[in-house]
């Protein structure tokens, strides 16, 4: 790799490892990662469950740490970042959008949070931007006295984009975000994550099952299977590349968004 290669990327990951003890035992659930994703990239991590891609969005959440390996951030070693500075740049969606938001707060706080926390609501009208905030996902300002059960799945999943977008990260991390969600809000909520990422430009890194929903959004797919990276693949041309098992049972499970008029017009991420 080259310093060109070097300074385009936002997040380098290296020979990463990670066990954990069950039942007496010591179980390798990531083993020897190694992945780039480059600013504004959009990076699809593939695996059946088990195969070990949830712990590693847990690990880059700094949920958990490495017993081996290096995650650098910019450049710098992204457990040494102050945890204030990391998750302003740095957000998640995690599968079930009614976990992310205490049941008893409404949706105009919780999308305002991040803006007290980070204290970035000063000289700015709360109301308004928690209206502008809901604007950009496509829901209306009636939803904001609203509590979390009383919106859709897929109407708090939007919430949920339009909060962890609302900084402007530079790397949005989604672990299954979509996979609770019927076949046609899958779809809408996928176009709403290109849409939204035309307008701010962050890379993301898409956690999946779906081998076919990852080729509809991601410009480089990585397959992983018992830990392991398994075999990366370039989307549009996965089929002719695909010569791992892992990848040939996931191509053999794929389903066609062909029929989603969301997926019909364009693919990729630019």
């Amino acid at each position: 790799m080259d310093a060109t290669d070097t300074e385009q990327n936002l997040l380098e990951i290296r020979h990463l490892n990670k066990a954990f003890w069950k039942r007496g035992r010591s179980v390798q659930a990531l083993k020897n990662i190694t992945l780039n994703i480059r600013a504004g990239e959009c990076v699809g991590m593939v695996g059946q469950s088990g195969s070990g891609k949830s712990t590693l969005a847990r690990l880059l959440c700094r949920i958990y740490e490495p017993d081996e390996g290096k995650v650098l951030f910019q450049g710098q070693d992204a457990f040494a970042v102050k945890s204030r500075d990391y998750y302003r740049q740095v957000q998640m969606v995690f599968q079930d959008p009614l976990a992310s938001c205490p049941p008893r707060m409404r949706v105009e706080r919780f999308l305002l949070e991040p803006f007290r926390n980070f204290r970035l609501l000063a000289g700015r009208n709360p109301r308004e931007l928690a209206r502008e905030l809901l604007a950009r996902v496509h829901l209306g300002e009636e939803l904001l006295p609203r509590y979390p059960g009383q919106l859709s799945g897929g109407q708090m999943q939007r919430v949920v984009f339009a909060r962890a977008t609302g900084l402007s990260p530079r790397l949005l991390i989604c672990d299954e975000a979509t996979s609770a969600l019927d076949t046609t809000i899958q779809a809408q909520v996928v176009a709403l994550l290109q849409e939204l990422r035309r307008q701010i430009g962050f890379a993301c890194l898409f956690i999946t099952h779906d081998l076919a929903l990852a080729e509809s959004l991601c410009d480089t797919i990585y397959v992983m299977a018992d830990g392991a990276i398994a075999e990366r693949l370039s989307s549009g041309n996965m089929a002719a590349e695909a010569k791992a098992p892992a990848t040939l049972s996931l191509l053999a499970a794929c389903r066609s968004f062909s029929d989603l008029g969301a997926f019909t017009s364009s693919r990729g991420c630019t």
